[in-house]
């Protein structure tokens, strides 16, 4: 039985829980749900896990099959419930292969417990001489090789999984404010050549960035990632890596990815998305819904946009029907926000000509 997401897996799992056709999309390999399910929020407490577990199972009986976390999401208990879902719904008939789970390592973090945190970190990280004071930025922090390695076989132990399908540098742009830019890169290559030496071992699969402010702000600002210098230091690193994926927020108010043209390719500036396509790295959005803030938006913009859904299912569709976007992450805790979230797979993605006036409107309109 394979031990992680694979071509046969990933397709069958939509032959047996249906979805539109434009509610996947199939790359390298793998067919990804349109909505993933994301496990950020949520006290670090046992009621949660149990509010987790049940979303989670019901999300992927719904057609979910990409799940996402990271180490220090709710004190490592975001880790775990992955861990526990993934081993009841094998109980239930559903492989692992059909599953495509991603995870993070960059911060800092206690386990099951924010109170643990300043003794874990002493424990688990300075008194083994894993990491030094000087390792930490920001009292959170670390983007260190022998860390990110420890943090994997953690990730690995929590979720009681032998591979995960995506590994992601947590919000690498943080180290871009303590680092000259030429040290960021070079540290970027040691991370990289860490973690194909991990894809050749079987411990992850493919790996990219998860980054919050980096690829959305002008070019030459303080923290702005560069795309094509990254995949050239995965390039440098091993000529055909396994650097694949790139997870950044896109919504109704954070539009930079598609209309800020901040990246240079062969002195063509093109926007984050335009540059991702022409590198086949492939783009998974995240806070499409900013914790429900865009319901805050004026009331115009969701009359004008198409569809006769509710304002929170325009919000997800926008993004849905974004060419680029692989996957889009979004919080499913609670039952009402869940069943709403999920709808949307039953909706048909807008046409281009639709995507293009609402895109137009926010744009312009605004």
């Amino acid at each position: 039985m394979e031990k992680f997401a694979t071509e046969e897996g990933t397709s069958s799992f939509f032959s047996k829980f249906k979805t539109l056709d434009d509610k996947q999309d199939k790359v390298n390999g793998l067919t990804f749900s349109a909505l993933g399910i994301g496990t950020y929020l949520g006290d670090p407490t046992d009621e949660v896990d149990l509010q987790y577990v049940d979303s989670i199972k019901h999300a992927v009986r719904k057609g979910v099959n990409h799940l996402d976390t990271a180490i220090n999401y709710r004190s490592q208990r975001s880790e775990k419930v992955i861990g526990k879902s993934v081993k009841e719904l094998q109980d239930e008939g559903i492989l692992r292969s059909n599953l495509i789970i991603s995870t993070k390592g960059g911060f800092l973090c206690s386990e099951d417990s924010p109170e643990t945190f300043t003794d874990y970190v002493k424990k688990e990280y300075l008194d083994t001489g894993l990491i030094k004071e000087e390792d930490i930025i920001e009292n959170s922090y670390c983007l260190t090789s022998p860390f990110i390695d420890t943090q994997i076989e953690k990730s690995l132990e929590n979720m009681n999984l032998d591979s995960i399908d995506i590994y992601y540098v947590h919000n690498p742009e943080i180290l871009l404010f303590h680092l000259s830019e030429e040290e960021f890169y070079q540290r970027l290559k040691e991370i990289f050549t860490l973690l194909e030496e991990k894809v050749v071992q079987g411990k992850i699969q493919s790996y990219g960035l998860a980054t919050w402010s980096g690829f959305r702000q002008k070019r030459g600002s303080k923290g702005f990632l560069d795309l094509v210098k990254i995949e050239a230091a995965a390039k440098k690193v091993n000529i055909e890596h396994h650097f694949r994926y790139v997870q950044l927020p896109y919504n109704l108010i954070m539009l930079e990815c598609i209309n800020l043209k901040n990246q240079l390719l062969v002195k063509e500036k093109l926007t984050f998305l335009e540059c991702a396509n022409r590198l086949n790295i492939q783009t998974i959005s995240s806070a499409p819904l900013m914790q429900s803030y865009v319901k805050n938006l004026p009331k115009r913009i969701f009359d004008f946009l198409p569809g006769g859904h509710t304002e929170m299912q325009k919000a997800l569709e926008f993004v849905l029907s974004t060419r680029g976007i692989t996957s889009t992450l979004v919080g499913m805790k609670s039952s009402k926000h869940l069943k709403e979230n999920l709808d949307v797979l039953k909706i048909p993605a807008w046409d281009q000509e639709e995507y293009e006036k609402a895109l137009k409107f926010l744009t312009k309109g605004m």
